[in-house]
């Protein structure tokens, strides 16, 4: 996706998931190791966090820019981590039935998809390739609020890097049923701007809820952040998740 191409070597200075590993290990995975796949896994720091953290990981990615700089930054490392470049919607195609002890898939990837249909049958394609008992953890933003409070720009990520402006547009007649995501990213060191948009679907918790329970999920979770937060349809920014494969 041109989107995502085009911001893959400043990704980790936007969107840096640095403690997320080992919050997702010690809130969601519990002790031992697991064989885990990270949907959406991008620059693969999230992959690489958790192989340090001795478990099995693959990482897969629709751009191949992003999977590029994941395995020239991490393949090397002596982690036990893999990265492929996937759809997400072939997984269980790509991969064993039963394969896996755990799911991750957070950063808004699943939004991504085309529709609620859609996020069913992903939902159901992981199914096949986890084990029973196998944990799922997802994130996306919670669009319950977005979309009731008619929220048209989300918080500006700054730093020394970059600047990254983020905006919707909400109009999901005029999209179809999507919203579209535009963003701006002004790079510092040089001056340039990198503008982008990409049409997102705006799932609301109980769309989720119903596609995991569709797919034969069960102990859904739900949670203003990773780390367990108390979720508010009202207030909260994310739209956390946890789910066993039953």
């Amino acid at each position: 996706m041109k989107f995502y191409e085009s911001i893959a070597e400043y990704y980790e200075f936007i969107f840096d998931p640095e403690d997320s590993a080992e919050i997702i290990d010690g809130l969601f995975l519990g002790p031992g190791s697991r064989r885990i796949i990270d949907i959406g896994c991008a620059t693969g720091k999230l992959a690489a966090g958790l192989a340090a953290l001795k478990h099995e990981v693959t990482g897969i990615d629709l751009d191949a820019k992003m999977i590029g700089i994941a395995l020239e930054n991490y393949s090397r490392k002596g982690l036990s981590v893999n990265f492929a470049c996937e759809n997400m919607l072939n997984i269980s195609n790509a991969f064993e039935r039963g394969y896996f002890g755990a799911a991750v898939c957070v950063g808004n990837t699943i939004v991504h998809l085309d529709g609620a249909a859609e996020i069913e049958e992903f939902f159901r394609a992981l199914n096949l390739i986890l084990i029973p008992g196998a944990v799922f953890v997802g994130q996306i933003l919670n669009y319950d609020r977005i979309m009731s409070k008619k929220i048209d720009k989300l918080a500006l990520i700054e730093n020394d890097k970059i600047k990254f402006e983020r905006y919707y547009d909400l109009d999901t007649v005029k999209n179809k049923g999507k919203i579209i995501f535009k963003t701006k990213l002004t790079v510092k060191a040089n001056g340039a701007v990198i503008e982008n948009e990409a049409p997102l679907y705006p799932a609301k918790k109980q769309e989720i809820f119903g596609a995991l329970t569709a797919a034969g999920f069960t102990d859904i979770n739900f949670y203003s952040d990773i780390e367990k937060g108390p979720f508010s349809i009202e207030n909260s920014g994310p739209l956390a998740f946890g789910a066993l494969r039953a």
